[in-house]
C-alpha cells in the first residue's frame, strides 16, 4: 500500500458467477482454507487511494499454482527522457515557472536542515491566506510547449502538509497530482476519477510534518490546440467547493519524464469484426465500442477502432459533468417552463464536438460508416453537485423538486436541440 499504514487481507471466494466471500485472513500471508474456493483476492485494509501489487505467487503445499507473469513487456526497450520540469527542487529562488495557478497565494523557496531525499534540501512552499486565497491556488506549471500530445509520461514528487492540518479529517489532508487541459474557450478538462490516463499514486491523505512520495504515469490525451498544465493541489472537499483548511503545504523533487517504448501494432491481416457481424446478422447490425476524447490522439487505438467497429459511444464527454463544467458559468440566460422562469448556466460542447468532427471527417475521408450513439443525457454519479443547489452554489440548500424538474427539462432540451 502506498502512503498510509495498514495491513492486507487475503480473501478466498467460492466458484461461479457472483462469487461470494468464503474465508478471509487479515494481516496474514498464508492461511489454511476449510472450505472449497475457486479464486482469491488481496485487499487493502488501509484508507489508501491506491494499492499496487506485483510479484504475486500463490502456492498450495509445495506447488506454485499462480505466478505473476502477465507483464510480458520487455523493460529493456523502455527508456525515459529528461526531466522537463523547470526548477523541480526549488533550488532557484525565481518562482516564475510555478505561478500559473498561485492566485492570491505566495509560492516561495525554502531550505530544510536535513535532506528530504537523496541530498536535496530545498523545497517549495505555497502560503495561503484563508481570507484572500482560493482553494484552487496551488503549485502549477505550463507544460504546453514541452510535452507531446498522445505520449505517456512518468511523474514523481514529494509533498508535505504544514502543522496547520493537525486534527483535520483525512478528506481535508489530500494533496493531489492533477494535470489538466484547457481548450480554446478556456474550459478545463481534469484527469482524475474517471480517467484511465492517470495511474499510480496521484492522491494521498498526508500526515502533517511528514514528507511523502508520489509516483505514477499519465498520458497527454488532449488534441489540437489544447493547453496542458501540471497542478499539485490541496483543495479540501468536494473538488474545492467544500470545507478546506487552506493552510500551507510544500513540494519538491518534481519530475516528469517522457516514457519511450515501442508502439504496439494491430493485426491488419485478420477479418474486420464489424464485417463479420454484419454478414451474419444483417446490414443494420451495430458493432460498437466506446472511447473518450483522449483516444483521438492515440493513432494505434483509433486504427483498431475504425478497423473493427461501425459505431461508437462516448465514455464521458456527453455526461452532465462534461457539458456543465466544474463550476457554474452564469451569464443571465433563462428558461421558462409552465409559467416559471429560472436562470440557467452556460453549457460547453467542446469535447463532444471534437469527437463528432473527428468521426465525421474520418467517415468522409474513408467512405466510412462509423455511427455515434448519444450517451448520455443524465447520469447519477457524474453531475456537478452545484447543479442541484440554489443559485447553483454547492454550499446552499437544495432546490425543490419542481425547480429541479425544470432544470432537467432545460438541460435535456438544450442538449438534444444542439445536436
Amino acid at each position: 500500500t502506498s502512503g498510509t499504514a495498514g495491513s492486507l487481507a487475503l480473501k478466498l471466494y467460492t466458484d461461479g458467477a457472483g462469487a461470494s466471500e468464503s474465508e478471509v485472513a487479515y494481516g496474514a500471508v498464508e492461511m489454511v482454507p476449510t472450505k472449497k474456493f475457486g479464486s482469491f483476492g488481496i485487499m487493502s485494509m488501509a484508507d489508501a487511494n491506491s494499492v499496487e501489487i506485483s510479484g504475486v505467487t500463490f502456492t498450495v503445499g509445495d506447488e506454485t499454482v499462480i505466478e505473476d507473469s502477465e507483464d510480458t513487456e520487455d523493460d529493456s526497450e523502455i527508456t525515459y527522457g529528461d526531466n522537463i520540469i523547470v526548477n523541480p527542487n526549488f533550488a532557484d529562488e525565481d518562482m516564475t515557472a510555478w505561478n500559473r495557478s498561485q492566485g492570491n497565494s505566495v509560492v516561495s523557496a525554502e531550505v530544510s536542515d536535513e535532506p528530504i531525499f537523496d541530498d536535496v534540501t530545498t523545497y517549495g512552499k505555497i502560503e495561503r491566506d484563508p481570507a484572500t486565497s482560493s482553494t484552487q491556488d496551488c503549485f502549477s506549471q505550463d507544460l504546453t510547449e514541452v510535452v507531446e500530445k498522445g505520449e505517456e509520461y512518468q511523474f514523481s514528487f514529494y509533498a508535505m502538509l504544514s502543522d496547520e492540518y493537525e486534527g483535520a479529517p483525512a478528506e481535508q489532508r489530500k494533496v493531489e497530482f492533477c494535470p489538466y487541459f484547457v481548450d480554446g474557450e478556456g474550459n478545463p478538462t481534469y484527469l482524475g476519477t474517471y480517467s484511465s490516463e492517470l495511474t499510480g499514486t496521484s492522491s494521498q491523505a498526508l500526515t502533517p510534518g511528514e514528507w511523502t512520495e508520489y509516483s505514477g504515469t499519465f498520458k497527454i490525451s488532449c488534441i489540437g490546440d489544447d493547453e496542458v498544465y501540471l497542478r499539485i493541489i490541496e483543495q479540501g472537499t468536494n473538488y474545492g467547493s467544500g470545507d478546506c483548511v487552506l493552510g500551507d503545504y510544500y513540494i519538491t523533487g518534481v519530475s516528469l519524464k517522457k516514457i519511450n517504448k515501442p508502439k504496439p501494432e494491430i493485426e491488419k491481416d485478420i477479418p474486420n469484426w464489424k464485417d463479420t457481424i454484419v454478414e451474419d446478422l444483417g446490414e443494420d447490425t451495430i458493432a460498437g465500442t466506446c472511447f473518450g476524447v483522449g483516444s483521438l490522439s492515440d493513432d494505434v487505438l483509433m486504427e483498431l477502432a475504425t478497423k473493427h467497429f461501425n459505431a461508437v459511444s462516448f465514455e464521458n464527454e456527453l455526461k452532465p459533468d462534461s457539458l456543465l463544467t466544474s463550476s457554474p458559468k452564469l451569464n443571465g440566460a433563462t428558461f421558462t417552463s409552465g409559467g416559471t422562469t429560472i436562470e440557467v448556466p452556460d453549457l460547453t460542447f467542446t469535447n463532444p464536438d471534437k469527437m463528432l468532427d473527428f468521426i465525421k471527417n474520418w467517415n468522409e475521408e474513408n467512405d466510412g460508416d462509423m455511427k455515434v450513439r448519444g450517451h448520455v443525457l443524465v447520469w447519477h454519479s457524474q453531475t456537478p453537485e452545484w447543479f442541484f443547489h440554489e443559485n447553483y452554489d454547492a454550499s446552499a440548500a437544495y432546490v425543490d423538486k419542481e425547480e429541479m424538474d425544470i432544470r432537467l427539462e432545460w438541460y435535456i432540451k438544450t442538449v438534444l436541440e444542439y445536436y
